[in-house]
């Protein structure tokens, strides 16, 4: 599996004060128990899923080992639209909190460019990945190393539904931002008002709605240089669909 880190050119002005709503809360989050029949314990977990999670030759998560990375001169990476504002849904599955509803932002729904990537991918939801000990959170590991937490921007190939982009190669573009509880506070700021949204709706059900959202709040000061490769889905039927854009700055 070859991994290329990009360095690209864009800046961003994102500021944001000290937030740490992400780890206080989330045993309240997910004391509830997954409605997909599958999990991260030790019965229910990637060991027992089986199919491609087991057999394919392309899966996701993995270890980025810099040293081995190839360096690629790409085009910038483009974030277009994500200054829109617009309303999301938030949903507590019982395995992580998801804010969707992108789509129906019509001419305005953001979507990625260049970086590498042949087409357009339109956001269609985001989600997060933490530890409930605030070390091994992240799904991707840089040289060995877990972070706190990993955020990934799901993007789907323009003009195709889920499920078409799920059976093609590079069906999917899948933006990962890796969590540093320490640096990332502008992140984690963004993550506010679904946090708070979801305080109040803490048990597993929903959705409920975060009016006013602006996409380009969830992006670090800094995505110049990122890891691609190409890989899977990192939940059952781990279709290996993705294109991987893993930003470098924690």
């Amino acid at each position: 599996m070859k991994i290329l880190v990009l360095f690209v050119h864009l800046v961003s002005s994102n500021e944001g004060s000290n937030q740490t709503f992400l780890i206080l809360f989330i045993h309240t989050l997910f004391s509830d128990e997954s409605q997909f029949g599958w999990g991260y314990s030790q019965s229910d977990g990637p060991k027992t899923w089986g199919g491609k999670c087991i057999s394919g030759k392309q899966q996701s998560p993995i270890n980025i080992q810099q040293n081995n990375a190839n360096i690629a001169n790409y085009a910038k990476l483009n974030f277009i639209n994500f200054d829109t504002i617009g309303s999301v849904k938030i949903m507590n599955n019982g395995l992580t909190i998801m804010a969707s509803g992108m789509q129906e932002w019509n001419e305005n729904q953001p979507y990625i460019s260049g970086g590498g990537l042949k087409y357009n991918y339109q956001l269609v939801q985001f989600h997060i990945h933490w530890s409930q000990m605030n070390e091994n959170g992240s799904e991707h590991t840089i040289d060995g190393k877990h972070f706190p937490a990993e955020i990934h921007l799901l993007h789907i190939k323009e003009g195709q539904s889920m499920n078409e982009s799920l059976h093609q190669k590079d069906g999917i573009a899948v933006v990962s931002l890796l969590v540093n509880i320490r640096y990332n506070s502008s992140v984690l700021t963004a993550f506010d008002e679904v946090f708070k949204t979801l305080l109040l709706n803490s048990y597993k059900g929903g959705p409920t709605v975060v009016q006013q959202y602006r996409p380009s709040s969830i992006l670090p000061t800094n995505y110049d240089s990122f890891f691609y490769y190409e890989g899977s889905l990192t939940t059952p039927g781990c279709e290996e669909s993705v294109i991987w854009l893993i930003l470098t700055e924690p």
